[in-house]
């Protein structure tokens, strides 16, 4: 996966915790998802439905960790290239 794609990925998941975490915050026993979606997710957000659901069901931590741990990789990647061009 290349740079441009991790860096999407990323913004997308960190945009889904901000999600995440309203919802958490607002989510109690007695209040049903759709109630949460329409009064406090969707006017902020401007996501479906169905869309809240896939972030429901998405492991966000693990992901952005994850993605976050492929772009450590480019980042010394990059590093030994230009000590290998100073080498030189």
């Amino acid at each position: 996966m290349d740079r441009r794609a991790l860096y999407n990925k990323r913004n997308k998941l960190l945009r889904y915790k901000d999600i995440l975490d309203l919802y958490l915050q607002v989510k109690h026993e007695d209040v049903p998802v759709t109630r949460v979606w329409r009064k406090y997710i969707y006017p902020k957000y401007h996501i479906s439905r169905s869309t809240l659901y896939t972030i429901l069901s998405t492991p966000v931590i693990a992901e952005l960790r994850a993605v976050e741990d492929a772009l450590g990789l480019f980042g010394s990647q990059r590093v030994t290239r230009r000590e290998n061009q100073l080498n030189k």
